[in-house]
């Protein structure tokens, strides 16, 4: 049984298996790196409690928007906004 304050969660758990981003986990993660100055995978696995795969592909995501520019291996990057 989901809670209701567990919901938020529990649909960012939904996402991990669904097909695509969610739109608002988007809109969160660009919150954060541009707010933070900070774009790594591993940063938004810590602040949006997701697993790594989906930061990665959240952060791809963020650098197709124009939002970072990725480095290396595409774990990380610079913040463009």
């Amino acid at each position: 049984v989901v809670r209701q304050a567990d919901e938020p969660a529990a649909a960012r758990q939904q996402s991990l298996f669904g097909d695509g981003l969610d739109q608002e986990l988007v809109q969160e993660a660009t919150d954060l790196v541009v707010g933070s100055r900070r774009a790594s995978a591993s940063f938004l696995q810590r602040k949006l409690r997701i697993d790594y795969p989906l930061a990665v592909e959240l952060l791809a995501e963020l650098a197709a928007r124009g939002v970072v520019a990725l480095e290396g291996d595409a774990s990380q990057g610079r913040v463009l906004l």
